[in-house]
């Protein structure tokens, strides 16, 4: 998880084997979420706000080998992924 500039919030929460996650945050008002359950799942969020409306995305896998990628850039993104 890596968040420069002002107003990022991130939350990663996972359980069971071989998940990764990773996050990066830079500008401004950005909201990322990713919850994993299950083995062998691998989440990626990047975003990059420029003020305004925050970008959101939400990621949620479960039961395994699920992959996901979002990526945002400006302001006002709304992603959701969701795998079971």
């Amino acid at each position: 998880m890596r968040q420069t500039g002002l107003s990022q919030t991130s939350v990663i929460e996972q359980d069971g084997d071989i998940t990764v996650a990773s996050i990066a945050q830079s500008g401004t008002l950005n909201v990322a979420l990713v919850t994993q359950t299950g083995g062998n799942n691998r989440a990626s969020v990047s975003q990059i706000g420029t003020g305004g409306t925050a970008n959101q995305a939400t990621v949620s896998q479960s039961i395994g080998f699920y992959t996901a990628s979002v990526t945002q850039n400006g302001a006002g993104n709304v992603a959701t992924v969701t795998q079971h």
